[in-house]
């Protein structure tokens, strides 16, 4: 004992002691979990996909039934680069698709006020980020012919197969930061709703063909509960749920009526987030790209067939067999046609 120590009195050699005793005791441990953690292997060595919510401060993924954390897959890059928010300098650009629009039928999903941010997201796909839309249509080719016979399965207008282009730019494996994904960029509980299989083992997300027969199934659904396809294709972004509340809160019977609400309402209480309010412009787009690669100089073969002139406006010959799919599967809502107006018969039962 050091002559210091002899003077400390005794209750406070005894606590020095015990704090030694117990780092030694932490360290002891420390160095025995080591090879267990050594054999567990890292992070990032996973075997199945991941499956539910993201922290995104950590850039992990919490698997949806417990379960170990697994990192991230970073493959949202070239949907990121296509759909982004426009900078400042891309709102003065804009293409003219006035003589593409001839026979694209986009009137029918896009409101007349829009069609300035179609222009200008199809500059940034034909122009600026050229070489990533070429890339984009090249995989695009590989799973266009799956994804357009789960379309005509349901009984579905055609242009909806462009759809995973603006979801996830037809990258079958890819995860958002807000836990959705796969080629139609479905959440868990979604996918789960319309019959795919999303635990820590499995996640049918990722199985193109399951997953386009559940996003079909899921839009069917939508234009079932909205009787509009403008309503449905932002339903699909933002959930079904989210959408009637904005209906109700801007009293807006079409979607050009709430977004044009919404965008006047202060930003801290809109309804809809600006990722939705650009959604339906940015699937027109890529309806023109698709439907029109040739035109634009893109691709030389067409990559969707040819749109015919009088469009189903719902889903026809496989509707009833999707409504008693969706009612055995349990989803939750009511599957009859729901009014609009007025707003109380929006109200879930």
């Amino acid at each position: 004992m050091s002559s210091a120590a002899r003077f400390l009195p005794s209750s406070s050699r005894t606590a020095s002691a015990t704090r030694r005793r117990r780092a030694a005791l932490c360290l002891l441990l420390g160095l025995a979990c080591l090879p267990a953690c050594r054999a567990s292997g890292t992070a990032g060595e996973y075997s199945t996909p991941p499956a539910a919510r993201v922290a995104s401060v950590s850039r992990v993924i919490l698997p949806a039934d417990g379960g170990r954390t697994i990192r991230v897959p970073r493959l949202m890059g070239d949907a990121h680069a296509l759909w982004s928010p426009l900078r400042v300098r891309e709102q003065a650009a804009a293409v003219d698709y006035t003589s593409l629009n001839l026979d694209a039928r986009l009137d029918m999903w896009l409101a007349h006020a829009e069609e300035t941010t179609v222009r200008r997201y199809l500059r940034r796909l034909t122009e600026a980020r050229r070489g990533t839309t070429d890339q984009v249509l090249r995989r695009a080719a590989r799973y266009l012919p799956i994804v357009l016979d789960g379309v005509r399965r349901q009984g579905l207008p055609v242009e909806l197969a462009c759809l995973p282009l603006v979801e996830s730019a037809f990258e079958p494996r890819c995860v958002s930061s807000a836990g959705a994904a796969g080629l139609w960029q479905l959440m868990p509980q979604t996918a789960r709703r319309f019959g795919l299989v999303v635990n820590k083992d499995t996640d049918e997300r990722f199985d193109v063909a399951k997953a386009t027969g559940a996003a079909t199934r899921y839009l069917a659904y939508l234009y079932n509960l909205f009787q509009d396809w403008p309503l449905a294709l932002a339903a699909y972004n933002c959930g079904e749920g989210t959408m009637r509340r904005a209906m109700r809160q801007y009293g807006g019977r079409t979607l050009a009526e709430v977004v044009r609400r919404c965008r006047d309402d202060d930003t801290a209480t809109r309804a809809l987030r600006e990722e939705t309010l650009r959604f339906v412009p940015q699937f027109a787009a890529a309806v023109l790209v698709l439907h029109k690669s040739r035109e634009l100089g893109l691709n030389e073969t067409p990559l969707l067939p040819r749109l015919s002139a009088h469009p189903a406006s719902a889903p026809s010959e496989s509707a009833p067999r999707t409504e008693r799919r969706l009612a055995m599967q349990g989803s939750p809502e009511p599957l009859a046609p729901v009014r609009i107006a007025p707003p109380r018969m929006i109200r879930r039962p």
